[in-house]
């Protein structure tokens, strides 16, 4: 069995697997540490934040959001803070809608832009994030 080496650089020795940023000769996987490290700081950051400085959203987001299910759905204003709600909402068809094309990318797949007071009343349920 080979031992595993991570971020070795240019230390590269015989009778190892090599995981490194970089990408070239006797590198087995290339990987982004940063960017692993970073997705879980976001993480434990974000649901700090939810629970104690947005507890609105962290009440939202773990114990409304499970519960639904089936229903067509139309998240009321998007930001970056609501990009994975299409994820969190999957079982729905979901719909949003946001004044501002700025932030459509962080809408869903179904994503309005526009005034949601002009809105017809055709969804189960809205929910103004």
């Amino acid at each position: 069995m080979k031992k595993l080496n991570f971020g070795c650089g240019v230390d590269i020795r015989e009778c190892h697997d090599y995981v490194d940023i970089q990408e070239r000769k006797n590198i087995t996987k290339s990987f982004d540490f940063n960017e692993f490290l970073l997705k879980d700081i976001r993480k434990i950051l974000r649901e700090l934040t939810l629970k104690w400085i947005c507890p609105q959203r962290y009440i939202m987001e773990r114990k409304i959001f499970p519960e639904i299910r089936n229903k067509k759905v139309l998240l009321i204003g998007v930001a970056d803070y609501t990009s994975d709600y299409p994820e969190r909402l999957k079982n729905n068809e979901l719909w949003s809608i946001d004044i501002n094309p700025l932030v459509d990318e962080f809408g869903a797949e179904n994503h309005i832009i526009g005034d949601a007071v002009k809105i017809d009343q055709y969804f189960d349920m809205i929910l103004l994030t």
